[in-house]
């Protein structure tokens, strides 16, 4: 277990049922408040590791472990919680750790829902005012600060010995006051090594561990001593120094603290269409919280505390600000870093006219006496805002979250799901990604090497990263690593050409095998018309004609239902009170006129996959987004403003449902005659791209049918004049 010396005078660890989870990495003397079952185990773990170790309750276990210190202490009783600190520090020194851990009871009242919960109660809301509401209403947080009140009498203040385990935090932090350390007693907090910035909190402050030569495990990521953590990513990045890149696709932001890609403007393609400054869509950013999306890159040996190229170091570069000339094909913007001791990175970020490609490279210089063994890692960080859906926005039904590609199968990761947020897999010949709707941001290791692939989930901030193997540099020697990533539109084809099978972050769902194959068809017809609306009608009239003769089939069975629908009406008023007699006169009615009563259903079932399909390459595909078809059409992948199509479509439907035959049964033609006014307000919301298509396909349909329907009725005709 490792140790370092910490400037802390509380840590309140949260109890577990699992003690083989848990990891402290501060030498340090600890309380423990707890003498058994979870609070014993604990002590026990922390005890093996070294640390001077008390432990606390009301009555003394029948068998203590050698070198726990065993102290009296009712959390009730703030004069027993005081008495037990006093024991503690003449026998051991003073605190600097507690550990509180409460067993909890699931209590439940008269109705059979669970009682309030204790941080909702007036007790704790007066008593905790100083403690941060976000801390305790934690979804995440599965603790005794979050968890059901494990009393009866939460609002009148009588508190059993579980509930009142708060009092213990309360009577520390008076003491703490009173009798901690002074500040020359303190372990010294040393200043971050020249070229080495200050962390950031969370997520972002934990870099990758990495074994020797093989696939780095999955091990908890250490955070560098003395950080605070109230320090947030936006405020440890505002005061570092930046450089700007702009090329005719991209306008970025790196920051100098390791050199992280914390700003992405997406230069064509604006947030609106109507908005007249055209503002970009930005992909990265660390204005807030709420915005957080950041790519963090660096070199790391493993060792903790040791000075490295991560993304935690601060590089220099010759200039603030590069553009991509006219005329040049490529930009470099080349980072540096050295720890003063002979090992030089330069950390190259390479850019190329109109791609959304950017070259991540390294090149190490080792010229110092030691040999050291580096590996290279990509993370992306992002605050999450989940997937909120709702059926009158088709937009949010894009899915927004971390994804990744093995090599063989491509999956969606789910940060609220336990078994995803805690993700590790090697994988060769993959990727990552944080995918949002039309954008991805996406980070390709080399092909070949294994990479170790990790989720971790804090609330709805996610990490999301790759660590490559470990790399041994001699000294006197060099290193040359890349990677690839990728800071733009889902654009098909600059995915394929930048990683296996990333293309598939345009997610087309389940039907990814008919819709890639449509969009291919749409692009090819586009490049000769030139118009996505264009296209789209002539796609439908494609589809619509390798299906004609299974159509037109069903609408002879239809056109033949028609002609005998007064046949049928006088077999219904022949056996209107025998249910059995009429079906079985309505069926040798159907055999005899070669009529199948169920064809006209089978074109819409066939249709019904290529119909969603449509849907979703109309909804992912950024090449329609914002695309003008004509008129008041300026958006296919929104929306008709006017709900026009919508209308014609609802029209187009109600034509087509009176030159088919009225079903039999009159609920049934009353839910028939209903549909069009049903599909007219559903398709208000539908992006227009897909209402158009939806109308082209009726009108067709119409066309088909009323021709077959004038041929059927010409034979019949013929028939009865023969």
């Amino acid at each position: 277990m490792a140790k370092a010396e910490v400037d802390a005078s509380l840590i309140l660890v949260r109890g577990t049922t699992d003690a083989a989870k848990l990891t402290v990495t501060w030498s340090a003397k600890i309380a423990d408040l707890r003498s058994r079952g979870i609070g014993l185990a604990c002590a026990r773990q922390l005890a093996a590791a070294g640390h001077k170790v008390a432990v606390g309750s009301r009555s003394k276990p029948d068998a203590l472990d050698p070198g726990l210190l065993w102290v009296e202490c009712d959390t009730t009783d703030t004069a027993s919680v005081e008495a037990a600190f006093d024991t503690i520090e003449a026998e051991l020194g003073p605190v600097q750790i507690l550990v509180a851990n409460a067993g909890m009871r699931p209590l439940r009242s008269m109705d059979g829902t669970p009682p309030l919960r204790i941080t909702t109660t007036p007790w704790f809301l007066r008593e905790h005012d100083e403690v941060p509401a976000s801390t305790w209403k934690s979804a995440k947080v599965k603790s005794a600060s979050n968890c059901t009140a494990c009393h009866a009498g939460a609002e009148g203040d009588n508190f059993s010995d579980d509930g009142l385990l708060f009092v213990a935090y309360l009577n520390f932090d008076a003491w703490t006051k009173d009798y901690a350390p002074t500040a020359a007693a303190k372990a010294p907090v040393s200043a971050p090594a020249a070229g080495t910035a200050s962390p950031q909190d969370g997520l972002s402050a934990e870099l990758p561990a990495i074994a020797g030569d093989a696939v780095p495990a999955a091990a908890p990521a250490t955070t560098a001593p003395g950080v605070p953590e109230t320090q947030s990513i936006a405020g440890a990045i505002a005061g570092a120094d930046r450089v700007r890149i702009v090329t005719d696709v991209l306008d970025i932001d790196l920051s100098l603290a390791g050199g992280e890609l914390i700003r992405a403007d997406i230069l064509q393609y604006p947030q609106h269409k109507d908005d007249p400054k055209k503002t970009p869509v930005r992909l990265f950013n660390v204005d807030s919280p709420e915005t957080q999306f950041l790519f963090q890159s660096g070199l790391t040996t493993g060792e903790a505390g040791r000075n490295e190229p991560n993304h935690r170091a601060v590089f220099t570069a010759p200039a603030a600000e590069f553009r991509l000339a006219d005329g040049s094909e490529t930009l470099v913007v080349p980072l540096t870093w050295t720890d003063g001791a002979g090992l030089t990175v330069t950390k190259r970020f390479v850019f190329r006219r109109g791609s959304y490609q950017v070259r991540l490279e390294y090149a190490v210089a080792n010229a110092g006496q030691e040999a050291l063994k580096l590996a290279s890692y990509t993370q992306l960080l992002r605050h999450s805002l989940g997937n909120k859906r709702s059926m009158w926005d088709p937009e949010t039904y894009a899915f927004r979250g971390p994804a990744f590609f093995d090599g063989e199968k491509y999956r969606k990761l789910d940060i609220e799901d336990e078994e995803d947020g805690t993700f590790s897999r090697p994988v060769t010949g993959g990727w990552i990604a944080a995918m949002q709707h039309h954008f991805v941001a996406a980070a390709v290791p080399p092909a070949g090497q294994t990479y170790q692939y990790e989720l971790r989930v804090e609330d709805m901030d996610y990490l999301l990263r790759a660590i490559g193997p470990a790399h041994a540099v001699p000294a006197g020697g060099s290193l040359e690593l890349s990677e690839t990533l990728f800071v733009g539109p889902k654009l098909q084809e600059q995915l394929k050409a930048t990683g296996p099978r990333l293309e598939l972050t345009a997610d087309y769902g389940m039907l990814t095998i008919l819709a890639q194959p449509l969009f291919w068809l749409l692009s090819k017809i586009y490049e000769y018309v030139g118009n996505w609306g264009w296209t789209i009608i002539i796609v439908t009239f494609l589809i619509k004609l390798v299906f004609y003769k299974l159509a037109e089939t069903s609408g002879r069975s239809m056109a033949k239902m028609k002609t005998v629908a007064p046949r049928l009406k006088a077999v219904q008023e022949r056996y209107k009170d025998d249910r059995e007699g009429q079906a079985r006169a309505m069926m040798e009615l159907y055999k005899r006129e070669k009529i199948n009563p169920v064809a006209g259903c089978l074109p819409v079932l066939v249709q019904i996959p290529f119909f969603l399909a449509f849907y979703w390459v109309l909804l992912e595909s950024v090449e329609m987004r914002q695309a003008p078809f004509m008129g008041w059409i300026q958006d296919l992948s929104s929306r008709d403003p006017y709900f026009i199509l919508p209308i014609l479509m609802g029209g187009a439907m109600f034509l087509q449902f009176k030159l088919n035959p009225t079903p039999p049964d009159p609920v049934q033609a009353k839910v028939f005659a209903f549909m069009p006014v049903i599909m007219t307000v559903m398709f208000m919301w539908f992006p227009s791209g897909l209402v158009l298509y939806w109308l082209t396909n009726t009108a067709l349909s119409i066309a088909q049918q009323w021709k077959i329907n004038r041929v059927v009725e010409a034979e019949a005709k013929k028939q009865r004049s023969g």
